[in-house]
């Protein structure tokens, strides 16, 4: 494992087959990484610029700011082939900051918070990399995101494994601790409140109380909806 936990595709798909006795190939795990089920990272060090169109009534694109950092980026799954090789992308997300350069700031918190959501986007009046390339084949994966991807497929075979047996419960393990924390926190499991929007809701509520995995959160709760153990009230 490279230092900073982050594993190599080679070692991730080492990592997962030991954890879940699947077998996987560098493929598989670039797959996943489309999927959206891992993240893919690559290394950077370099500038991110701010552009602006028109700054001086030129009408040519000037760089009105930039700083400099070393650490890791996400790779766009769009931009995410199976068979690997080099691409170019100009949106980043940044999973880790190492060093920061010139301006001694942290390009996630800047005052303005005009880059608080670590998102980078190709559009003026933004900032974002210059000719950014990344090796598909020579990526990296968050010793974090392996953990929690591998803790998803663990539950999602836990859950099959819930519905193949005898078991009298229709909800399954994750089901049954879903409605007893709903009913244990004073919910009514067949009257929910209804989402609000720009309220954090019941089912966000439940699954932070409970500390697991989103996507298999997820799949459990649609399950108990769809069976009508659990529903909301009619808005």
């Amino acid at each position: 494992m490279l230092k900073g936990d982050y594993y190599t595709i080679a070692e991730a798909a080492e990592f997962i087959a030991s954890k879940t006795g699947k077998k996987k190939n560098n493929q598989d795990v670039l797959l996943d990484a489309k999927k959206g089920e891992i993240c893919l990272c690559t290394w950077f060090d370099g500038t991110l610029y701010k552009f602006n169109q028109d700054i001086k009534g030129t009408g040519k694109l000037q760089s009105i700011d930039d700083y400099k950092f070393s650490g890791y980026i996400q790779i766009p799954k769009t931009r995410i082939t199976p068979e690997g090789g080099m691409i170019q992308f100009g949106s980043i997300t940044i999973i880790e900051v190492v060093d920061i350069w010139a301006k001694n700031r942290d390009p996630r918190t800047l005052d303005d918070n005009e880059l608080s959501d670590r998102y980078f986007d190709s559009q003026y009046n933004s900032y974002l990399p210059y000719n950014l390339f990344a090796d598909l084949e020579k990526a990296l994966i968050p010793e974090k995101d392996l953990k929690d991807y591998i803790d998803a497929h663990k539950a999602e075979r836990s859950l099959i494994n819930n519905e193949s047996s005898a078991s009298t419960s229709k909800a399954g393990a994750m089901g049954d601790a879903i409605i007893g924390c709903l009913r244990s926190n004073k919910y009514d499991p067949l009257r929910l409140p209804p989402y609000k929007n720009g309220f954090a809701g019941v089912k966000a509520d439940i699954r932070t109380k409970l500390s697991v995995n989103e996507r298999s959160f997820n799949q459990v709760w649609q399950k108990l909806l769809d069976e009508k153990l659990i529903s909301y009230i009619p808005e």
